[in-house]
């Protein structure tokens, strides 16, 4: 059994996080079309479809978490996203496509795909999991909305921090290594 709190924070920052990610897909969707062309996974027939699914489906999926009584399909389907999300650019890093721009951010946070991003994405997994065990019953207290904001705010700053840091650190690698 995992505190009702912990589920709700993983829940509520992989809505901020899917939410986020599909709007920014929607703002520039000719961008996400060229990107997701670039994978080499969907068929070149379906990628259009694709190009309009996946950010509905981020979308969704964050509205979904947000619902109690959506929040456990919600959660199975996140994970299965993040899994999928994994594959493709496991795929890209097998092929030697390190410069394949992972499609996380907007076109001037324009990131290419990194070993440190299937970590990233198999945690994320792994919270969405750890989200779907049963939650304790006790009753909710005044401090469990500070305690939510916090644990929001945390990882929201940790998960921007990170990946900035990797990112920058996997850009400075790489140009160094251009370099030689």
């Amino acid at each position: 059994m995992i505190d009702p709190i912990v589920g709700y924070c993983i829940a509520l920052g992989l809505a901020m996080l899917l939410l986020s990610s599909g709007v920014k897909k929607f703002r520039d969707l000719a961008r996400f079309s060229a990107v997701l062309a670039a994978y080499r996974i969907v068929p070149a027939r379906l990628e259009s479809v694709f190009a309009i699914a996946v950010p509905c489906i981020e979308i969704l999926l964050a509205a979904g978490l947000c619902v109690a009584s959506r929040r456990r399909l919600s959660l199975a389907f996140a994970i299965v996203l993040l899994v999928c999300y994994g594959i493709a650019m496991a795929i890209n890093l097998q092929r030697g496509r390190h410069a394949l721009d992972c499609g996380c951010g907007t076109l001037r946070e324009r990131q290419p795909i990194a070993r440190w991003m299937l970590w990233r994405n198999g945690l994320l997994a792994a919270a969405a999991a750890l989200a779907l065990a049963p939650a304790s019953s006790r009753p909710w207290q005044a401090v469990d909305g500070v305690t939510l904001a916090c644990g929001l705010a945390t990882a929201v700053l940790s998960y921007t921090a990170i990946g900035r840091l990797l990112g920058t650190r996997a850009s400075d690698t790489r140009h160094l290594q251009g370099l030689r």
